[in-house]
């Protein structure tokens, strides 16, 4: 099948039936997952939207017989993206299960940037503090400042990423198997440690955290 045609199909009722019951399973998962600081409704946007046959402006997802799962994306002016097809159940679920532990945690890190960084600034060597907008000849441009903390843990300044990555990481050890959570964990380092120089941010897999080495 083309991407095209991934995008039109439409499932007859046993092969929604087979989509019905993998979203539920994932969101089954993900709520047996203990996340208190995460708000339900954040949780439940995202996997509904996530796990729509026919999410509007975005995609389509969906199961075709003895062709198994499949999730199309739509792109900018009409570019489309076969994000997989043919997949099986478990491949299928481990696949929106990453995509989903990814988009909750971005969605909690960035609604609650500010207080994420006010608790945990004391940690980091430097935290860029926002002063607002200024407007000059009817350009607008973001103003900020760098503070120095003291009894600082991590040398760097301070990167919201290490609680997204973190977050997601959590949420994925307990529903991956560990060689998918293992690929995570290697695919998110090697995220927080792009540009990096003469340092490494290193996934403490006890611990759950991104330890900073030199």
């Amino acid at each position: 099948m083309t991407e095209r045609e991934f995008l039109n199909y439409q499932m007859n009722d046993a092969e929604m039936r087979e989509w019905e019951n993998l979203a539920a399973e994932i969101k089954e998962q993900f709520f047996s997952v203990f996340l208190p600081d995460i708000p339900c409704e954040i949780k439940e946007d995202i996997l509904n939207r996530r796990t729509m046959a026919k999410e509007p402006f975005f995609g389509s997802r969906g199961y075709i017989h003895n062709r198994g799962y499949y999730s199309i994306q739509e792109g900018d002016k009409g570019s489309l993206y076969l994000h997989f097809s043919n997949l099986s159940f478990e491949e299928a679920k481990n696949s929106l299960i990453k995509e989903c532990a990814h988009d909750v945690s971005y969605a909690y890190v960035s609604q609650n940037r500010s207080a994420l960084r006010d608790r945990h600034k004391g940690a980091w060597h430097y935290c860029r503090i926002d002063d607002g907008i200024e407007n000059v000849n009817g350009t607008c441009r973001m103003l900020s400042h760098l503070e120095e903390q003291t009894n600082w843990i991590y040398d760097e300044e301070y990167d919201y990423r290490k609680y997204w990555f973190e977050l997601l990481l959590y949420m994925e050890k307990r529903m991956l198997p560990a060689q998918e959570y293992e690929r995570e964990i290697a695919y998110y380092q090697e995220c927080m440690n792009h540009s990096m120089t003469g340092k490494k941010w290193i996934f403490n897999i006890e611990q759950e955290e991104y330890q900073l080495q030199t």
